[in-house]
């Protein structure tokens, strides 16, 4: 074998090493992109006000910052099932500034409330709805 051989081959090796790994790391970077991007576990926690009796029903619509509906919840009460303090609501949400809208509906009224919240990693968000 030649000393002019081993370079070659070397050169070979590395050349072909670099065809494989430049493409892995192109799927890697995607990949990074998208998974930052997929809806997350959440649990968002409606405070509801101090005055709640008589409460028939909880209404939320979380929204994209384009007006896009990301989801629609109803949270029903009655007499024997009255409205806790705070109204636990687990889901998946994307990444990113949600805007709830929530209506408070009792027998004679309906109160809406919205606020806007920014989603990253939390397992948990606190949303006051007094």
């Amino acid at each position: 074998m030649s000393d002019q051989a081993v370079p070659e081959k070397v050169r070979s090796a590395r050349s072909r090493l670099l065809r494989r790994l430049v493409p892995l790391a192109l799927i890697a970077l995607a990949a990074g992109y998208f998974l930052r991007e997929m809806p997350r576990g959440v649990e968002l926690v409606y405070r509801l006000p101090a005055q709640r009796q008589g409460l028939r029903a909880l209404e939320i619509d979380l929204l994209k910052p384009d007006g896009a509906l990301i989801r629609h919840a109803e949270f029903l009460y009655s007499p024997t099932n009255p409205a806790p303090e705070m109204q636990r609501h687990p889901l998946k949400l994307p990444p990113g500034q949600v805007e709830v809208r929530a209506t408070l509906v009792w027998p004679d009224r309906r109160e809406a409330i919205t606020r806007s919240i920014t989603f990253e990693r939390q397992d948990e968000i606190e949303i006051p709805l007094t």
